[in-house]
């Protein structure tokens, strides 16, 4: 249940992609609704550890579509995706590890995650 989230990063990543200046706004609205979400529920350091990385994405999607530097922005861009992809990645092995009673979302993640990082890598490969 909890890595419902992957998906829809998944899918807003996707979306971003395509139309850079509507993902980073959809990053910014997604860290925005779980700081509505999670008011006086969680910590401060919550909200920066899950809506921060959501803010600074969409920030350098909304960024990437302004500055003459896209490279630059784009190569941030892809390091931070990378690293949250890991970060989700290790939610799931925790997970697994942990034997918990239903792994099915775990183990969808950790395929989907595998499906991300191989297009990445031919990707680069026919560059």
């Amino acid at each position: 249940m909890h890595l419902l989230p992957t998906f829809l990063f998944a899918a807003v990543t996707w979306v971003s992609w395509k139309r850079r200046f509507l993902g980073g706004l959809i990053f910014i609205g997604l860290g925005i609704f779980y700081i509505m979400l999670a008011w006086g529920k969680a910590s401060f350091i919550a909200f920066l550890l899950i809506s921060g990385p959501l803010f600074v994405i969409g920030s350098f999607f909304i960024l990437q579509t302004r500055l003459i530097l896209k490279s630059m922005v784009k190569e941030i861009l892809l390091a931070m995706l990378i690293l949250f992809l890991l970060y989700m990645d290790g939610a799931a092995l925790n997970d697994i590890l942990k034997q918990e009673p239903n792994l099915t979302l775990e183990y969808t993640a950790l395929a989907l995650s595998f499906v991300i990082f191989g297009g990445m890598i031919l990707f680069e490969i026919r560059k």
